[in-house]
C-alpha cells in the first residue's frame, strides 16, 4: 500500500495486492464511451504473473477505506521498462468493443424483432460473456433497466458488427419527450457493486429539481476553475427518408444564428420539423464549458447533478453558481502529490449532430 497523508489507494491485479506503484490516472470520458485507467511504475519484479485480460482493481480510499473501487476494468496493454512496467485498462465494456470483441449478425433469420434494446443487452451478455454460470460474471446485468420509453428492436438489420457499437447506435435514438422543452436523452456507464460492474443505461437528470450530489464553492472542493461560453444552436436543419427535408427555427434567434444538421427516419415534413425542435431544446444546457479541478467527490458518476458556488463579487456568479451537470471526470494519483480530479460539466460532446458555424 502506498502512503499519503490523506490518500492510501490500493491496486489489485487479479487478487493480488500491487504493493508499490508511482501513481494512476482514470478517465470517464462520459457519452457511453468506455472509461480507462492507466498505472505506472509497477516493479517488474514484484509481478509473476500474466498481466494481459487480467482484472485490475483501484481503490482510492481517500481519507478512508472504501467499499467500492474507484476502477474496475481489465488489463489490455503493458508498457515494461528496465525495473518497472506500466498498464492500460478499460472497464469490461472493452470485452464486447473493438477489434476483440465477437462480431455479431443481425438479419431476417436471427434477429430481436420482439425485444427491447434492454433486452437485446441482457440476452447477449448472458449467453456469449457471461457464460460460466455461478463462477465469473464478467459485465453485471444488476442494474440494467428499460430506457422511457422503451426502445424497440424491430426491424434492426445488420451485417457483422461490433455489439457495443450497435448498443451505442440504437441508443441514441432514445428520448424521453415527457417534458418537449426539456427533452432527456441517456447514456451508458458502469456500476460496481463492491463485486462486479455492472451496465447501466442512466437518463438524463433535471439540472432543476435534482438534489446534488456534491457541494463546492472556493473554500471547500475547488482548486480551480475554467469556463467559456459557447453559442447555442438556434436552428435545425433536417433531413429524412426519400428525399424529405425540413428546419426549424427557435423563434428570432435571441442568441444568434448558429445551426446544427440532424438526420433521421423521418417520412414527413412535419415529423422532421417536430425532430429539429426536440434537438435544439436538448441542447440549451450546454452553453457554459466548465472544468473544474477538486478534491472532494471522486466517486462521482457521470451524468450527476453538482452544485457550484463562487463569490458574489466575481462577474459571471450568476451562470456559475447553481447546478451542472458532469459530463466526465478524471482522477489523477502521484506518490507525495495525492489525488485530484477534474471535472467536465455541461457541454457534452455530441455525437448525433454536426454543427455549422
Amino acid at each position: 500500500m502506498n502512503q499519503d497523508t490523506y490518500s492510501k489507494p490500493v491496486i489489485y491485479i487479479n487478487d493480488t495486492e500491487i504493493t508499490e506503484f508511482e501513481g494512476f490516472t482514470i478517465n470517464h470520458p462520459g457519452n457511453s464511451q468506455i472509461n480507462s485507467a492507466d498505472v505506472k511504475g509497477i516493479r517488474k519484479d514484484l509481478v509473476d504473473f500474466t498481466l494481459m485480460n487480467q482484472e485490475l482493481v483501484i481503490y482510492l480510499n481517500e481519507g478512508s477505506n472504501d467499499n467500492i473501487p474507484i476502477f474496475r476494468g481489465i488489463i489490455i496493454q503493458i508498457s515494461p521498462g528496465k525495473t518497472n512496467m506500466a498498464v492500460k485498462a478499460r472497464d469490461p465494456r472493452a470485452i464486447i468493443s473493438g477489434k476483440n470483441a465477437f462480431p455479431i449478425i443481425i438479419d431476417d433469420d436471427k434477429n430481436y424483432d420482439g425485444s427491447t434494446l434492454t433486452q437485446f443487452i441482457h440476452e447477449f451478455i448472458t449467453d456469449n460473456i457471461n457464460t460460466d454460470a455461478g463462477l465469473t460474471t464478467q459485465i453485471g446485468l444488476d442494474y440494467l433497466q428499460e430506457t422511457n420509453p422503451s426502445l424497440l428492436m424491430k426491424g434492426f438489420r445488420t451485417e457483422l458488427a461490433v455489439p457495443y457499437q450497435i448498443i451505442q447506435d440504437s441508443l441514441r435514438q432514445a428520448l424521453n419527450i415527457d417534458d418537449i422543452e426539456q427533452p432527456k436523452d441517456f447514456e451508458i456507464i458502469m456500476i460496481d457493486d463492491g463485486v462486479k460492474s455492472n451496465i447501466a443505461i442512466q437518463e438524463k437528470k433535471d439540472l432543476e429539481t435534482t438534489v446534488p450530489s456534491v457541494y463546492y464553492d472556493l473554500l471547500d472542493g475547488i482548486q480551480s476553475i475554467n469556463y467559456t461560453y459557447s453559442a447555442v444552436p438556434t436552428f435545425a436543419l433536417i433531413k429524412g427518408e426519400d428525399g424529405v427535408q425540413s428546419t426549424y427555427q427557435d423563434g428570432n434567434m435571441p442568441t444568434g444564428k448558429k445551426g446544427v444538421t440532424i438526420s433521421g427516419p423521418y417520412d414527413s415534413r412535419a415529423i422532421a420539423k417536430f425532430a429539429g425542435l426536440i434537438e435544439i431544446m436538448r441542447l440549451q444546457d450546454n452553453k457554459l464549458d466548465i472544468t473544474l479541478k477538486v478534491n472532494k467527490g471522486f466517486h462521482l458518476d457521470v451524468g450527476s447533478i453538482v452544485n457550484v458556488y463562487i463569490s458574489d463579487n466575481i462577474n459571471d456568479s450568476f451562470e456559475l453558481s447553481k447546478n451542472h451537470r458532469v459530463v466526465s471526470k478524471t482522477i489523477s494519483y502521484g506518490t507525495g502529490k495525492g489525488a485530484s480530479m477534474t471535472l467536465k460539466l455541461n457541454a457534452k460532446p455530441m455525437r448525433i449532430s454536426d454543427f455549422i458555424n
